[in-house]
């Protein structure tokens, strides 16, 4: 019972237990149903004595229906209670997995950018499905293993030491050596399984490694000696590998030698009884079943071992997944009338993937209501600008004022009741128009408003000819939109949130025509930036609307713009 004890109460169990928790009733109930299944099972040998002793052969039929009767009810009992755990266990690891696909979602709308750059489709497949129901299951295949298996075995006892206590208390001090022994095989076998987990995550690294970093082997010249890494790395696991199976192999080979013996022994014992007339052909009949059964209850249960290291591996890792460091934002100050200006003052951003400098001791002052178009010269800076200014990611030093504000000091809620962002990525959700429309903050205004928005962007032209108008669902039933009917959606969100400041990804326009369509989406973003401080972040110059300024972000890291800068910097202002 030792290794049971270190087994539970490795910190992953134990964290467990506080999504279990809040299900104890449910629990409770399972664990009331196992305890009356592991009653009905050790009832056999009793009936085995029943049959043996007191049903004579030339019993009538009466005594015999009696029996069956017995036996009937026996078997309904353990049936409906069978059913009755294994449905309320199950329900309990199905809200167990839900609390924690929830809790782990809960953790990624929090964590740092970067984690949402270097996750891939399968890490979220893994850890949300995968790791969660083999978590999950797992364990709660080993607690019905422990509890009913433990009950069983308890239960046994019991009634083998109400036919005789010397054949209880040999059975004991097999039982007991049998759990010392199961206890160090499997100590030494988990010991063997973590080194080959380790063996296992070396090779991955240095297969890893040579893929990411082949310009650099190569250039060095460095084949053979990464061919030598990985090949001592793979001899260190296959050695651990051999190791795992000679163990199991012995393990297998131990027990069936120790069956042997014990049932050779219990067979002596009980013949030993039985020549001295200290029990009866019904009695030994008896512990002879309860024997077996004691055993194999007793197999079962050494068995749970192999289900609490599956599942320890997946709880470690969902646990680490939590444990992950969200973004902090300490800011509790509010704006109430924002007017939208804006200040970066030196601001210095470094990517957080590569080190390298994004920003570079960044300047300038956007007044309010002015419409400005930043520059950037890659993908990654124009990134780093967004998450600046919504304060998803702080700058190294410098500050960015918002109504002459620190940034890092405001309120988040207060930031974002103030900034309106429309972006190329992700513009709409599986849901209705009006919903899209009216996502977030926005979800309980009422449907004038929802209308008069999709009005004012021209959404509402092509949402009268879908079958169900605003409540049509979006992206099914094969209810597909045009990428530029989705910018109209877009900006109808937008209009409804009434911002003071607007954030526009250029690449969510984009027009490669002149024709009605266009027409209809610049006349949407004309009325949409109207009376608004409004950012055209973008690679190129803004191609629908007008702007106030043109801000060249490498320059403004150059500190010193070059002539063809200049020169092109004037052309733009010259064809606005």
């Amino acid at each position: 019972m030792q290794n049971k004890k270190k087994i539970i109460n490795t910190p992953p169990y134990h964290r467990l237990l506080e999504y279990v928790a809040p299900h104890r009733n449910t629990l409770t109930l399972a664990l009331i149903s196992m305890a009356t299944v592991a009653l009905t099972v050790s009832a056999l040998p009793a009936l085995v004595l029943y049959m043996f002793d007191k049903i004579p052969l030339n019993a009538g039929p009466v005594l015999t229906q009696d029996f069956l009767l017995i036996v009937l009810a026996l078997l309904i009992a353990r049936g409906t209670a069978s059913f009755t755990s294994t449905y309320a266990m199950n329900t309990t690891s199905n809200k167990v997995c839900v609390d924690l696909r929830v809790a782990m979602f809960n953790k990624l709308q929090t964590l740092p950018i970067n984690h949402y750059t270097e996750m891939t489709d399968n890490d979220l497949e893994h850890r949300f499905i995968t790791d969660v129901n083999s978590g999950s299951q797992t364990i709660i295949n080993a607690l019905t293993i422990l509890v009913k298996d433990t009950l069983i075995i308890t239960f046994l006892l019991a009634w083998m030491f109400y036919l005789s206590g010397e054949f209880t208390l040999f059975i004991s001090t097999i039982l007991s050596v049998l759990l010392l022994v199961s206890q160090l095989i499997n100590g030494y076998l988990d010991k063997t399984n973590d080194q080959m987990i380790n063996a296992s995550n070396d090779v991955r690294e240095v297969l890893f490694q040579s893929i990411s970093k082949y310009q650099t082997i190569r250039v060095h010249g460095g084949q053979s000696q990464e061919e030598k890494r990985f090949m001592n790395k793979t001899k260190q696991m296959h050695k651990f590998n051999l190791r795992l199976i000679n163990i199991k192999t012995l393990r297998i080979i131990l027990g069936q030698i120790v069956a042997v013996i014990i049932l050779s022994t219990i067979g002596y014992f009980l013949f030993q009884q039985t020549h001295n007339s200290k029990i009866t052909t019904g009695e030994i009949a008896s512990l002879l079943t309860a024997a077996v059964m004691l055993f194999m209850s007793l197999n079962q249960l050494l068995s749970a071992n192999s289900f609490l290291l599956q599942g320890r591996q997946s709880l470690e890792r969902i646990f680490s997944f939590l444990d992950t460091e969200s973004v902090k934002h300490t800011g509790g100050v509010s704006i109430e009338r924002p007017s939208g200006k804006l200040t970066f003052d030196k601001v210095n951003y470094s990517s957080e993937t590569t080190n390298q400098p994004v920003l570079d001791s960044f300047s300038v002052t956007i007044k309010p209501k002015q419409t400005v178009a930043l520059i950037c010269a890659s993908e990654e800076e124009k990134n780093a600008l967004i998450d600046l200014m919504l304060g998803i990611t702080q700058p190294i030093n410098g500050r960015i004022l918002f109504d002459n504000q620190d940034l890092a000091k405001l309120d988040l809620n207060s930031l974002y009741a103030s900034i309106a962002l429309i972006s190329h990525k992700a513009l709409l959700f599986n849901d209705t128009a009006a919903t899209n429309i009216a996502y977030g903050a926005m979800e309980c205004t009422n449907e004038a408003k929802i209308t008069s928005a999709a009005f004012m962007s021209n959404a509402s032209e092509f949402i009268r000819e879908m079958t169900k108008g605003l409540q049509t669902e979006l992206g099914s039933n094969d209810v597909k939109l045009t990428h530029t009917q989705c910018q109209h959606i877009a900006i109808a969100r937008a209009l409804l949130r009434n911002p003071s400041v607007l954030i526009i990804d250029e690449t969510f326009t984009s027009p490669t025509t002149s024709n009605p369509e266009t027409k209809r989406l610049q006349d949407a973003l004309k009325t949409l930036i109207q009376g608004r401080t409004t950012l055209f972040i973008s690679q190129q110059p803004p191609s629908l609307v007008k702007v106030d300024h043109i801000v060249n972000i490498m320059d403004k890291k150059q500190q010193a713009p070059n002539q063809l800068t200049k020169s092109i910097q004037s052309l733009l202002h010259r064809t606005q």
